[in-house]
């Protein structure tokens, strides 16, 4: 079996799951997706939807504490009503989406979505 070089495969399954997110965005009717390319910000993707915006990070199972908090600031930051700051990721193989700039309940998870291999 032939073995994956580290950060070229890691950043192969991040950009994997961003798609497979991106995927999610458009069946649930947005306008517009920008994925920031070969980014180290905080914001992975941006999407436009009819009534509102959202900006959002994309992790695989784990996000460091100083991630975390420094997502938290940008979200205290948006003052606009209908722009969201959210965290996708997977724990445990399940999209869970978590809204940092709203009441702490407002999580909702999503089944698995299949990667779709390009």
């Amino acid at each position: 079996m032939k073995k994956h070089s580290g950060i070229r495969y890691n950043k192969r399954r991040g950009i994997d799951r961003e798609r497979r997110v991106m995927e999610q965005l458009w069946s649930m009717g947005a306008l517009d997706i920008n994925r920031s390319y070969a980014s180290k910000g905080l914001i992975d993707v941006r999407v436009t939807f009819p009534s509102h915006h959202r900006m959002i990070q994309v992790k695989k199972n784990y996000i460091s504490k100083g991630e975390l908090v420094d997502l938290q600031r940008l979200a205290d930051q948006v003052t606009a009503d209908n722009i969201f700051v959210e965290l996708w990721w997977y724990p445990k193989r399940r999209l869970e989406v978590k809204r940092l700039n709203s009441k702490p309940s407002d999580t909702v998870k999503y089944p698995l979505i299949p990667y779709r291999h390009v």
